[in-house]
């Protein structure tokens, strides 16, 4: 059995109410035109058109300036004070430099070094001995490089130059 067919359409009055979200379908405010004539726009004179440009562009042309001549200041402070850093720096390496030449000196000088000797407990040698190293086996070439061949004739006893 088929199913009866329903018909949609609604008079006006059968229509569900509009919700408050919804937005109407036809705008709540008309205008009407009055009486009263337009009136026409004045038109400035060229002259104050010009004179309205020329202020400007004197304007942006003083404000770059000014611009620039902040950044040129903080530049030339930037510099200065990069440039104390520097002075600073540079005293600071004079004064360790002196120091490091005192230590030097002191270190150089032969009775500082015996005095630091004495209060470490040595004392001077009773005796000096001498002792005689044999000839070195290590041998080089023309060039200066080392030569395992001829090191190893010196050290088995047979000359190089045989």
């Amino acid at each position: 059995m088929a199913a009866p067919a329903y018909s949609y359409r609604l008079t006006a009055r059968q229509q569900p109410a509009r919700r408050s979200y919804e937005r109407p379908s036809v705008p709540r405010v008309k205008t009407v035109q009055g009486d009263r004539p337009r009136q026409a726009t004045k038109v400035l004179p060229s002259s104050a058109n010009l004179l309205a440009v020329v202020i400007a562009v004197v304007l942006v042309v003083v404000a770059s300036l000014a611009f620039v001549r902040i950044y040129l200041s903080s530049e030339a402070i930037v510099t200065s004070i990069e440039s104390e850093e520097i002075s600073s720096s540079i005293a600071t390496a004079r004064s360790e430099g002196s120091a490091l030449e005192v230590q030097a000196s002191i270190v150089a000088n032969d009775s500082s070094l015996k005095d630091k000797a004495s209060e470490l407990g040595m004392s001077d040698p009773a005796n000096e001995t001498y002792i005689t190293l044999p000839q070195d086996v290590v041998a080089t070439n023309k060039d200066g490089s080392l030569s395992l061949t001829e090191s190893i004739q010196i050290a088995s006893g047979s000359t190089a130059e045989e």
